[in-house]
């Protein structure tokens, strides 16, 4: 007696809404996503008992350890840095500039960026860590 087999039948995964399922994806870890422009720069901030939390998206200047000075997470020169300002604040609506400074670096380092960053008018927001005092 002869059996016959039975045809299989293929499986079949739609793909069309794998596009969909991509982009909500997409969209929800953009969402909730924090982006960091100096997140391969280490800076041990100064502590202080009074520090006011600041929300993001501001302009942002740091100094780190070796007294390199960072805008926005590229390199910049101390006299190329007021024109820098300028262009960056001119393109904002925001006239707030969030300053870092590692607290290994001295006062004669950091005064001619603070001299700097008062010149172009701009609030200033020091950046630093609660102290447990």
């Amino acid at each position: 007696m002869k059996i016959e087999r039975k045809k299989r039948v293929q499986p079949c995964v739609p793909m069309a809404p794998m596009g969909d399922i991509a982009f909500l994806l997409i969209i929800f870890f953009m969402l909730t996503s924090t982006f960091i422009r100096e997140a391969h720069l280490t800076v041990s901030l100064p502590e202080s008992p009074d520090i006011e939390r600041l929300g993001d998206g501001h302009l942002s200047v740091l100094m780190d350890q070796d007294g390199e000075l960072w805008v926005q997470g590229h390199p910049c020169r101390l006299p190329d840095l007021s024109g820098v300002l300028e262009t960056e604040l001119t393109s904002r609506s925001d006239d707030l500039i969030t300053l870092k400074i590692d607290r290994a670096v001295r006062q004669d380092q950091f005064a001619p960026v603070l001299a700097a960053l008062s010149g172009t008018g701009a609030r200033i927001a020091w950046l630093g860590d609660e102290s447990n005092e």
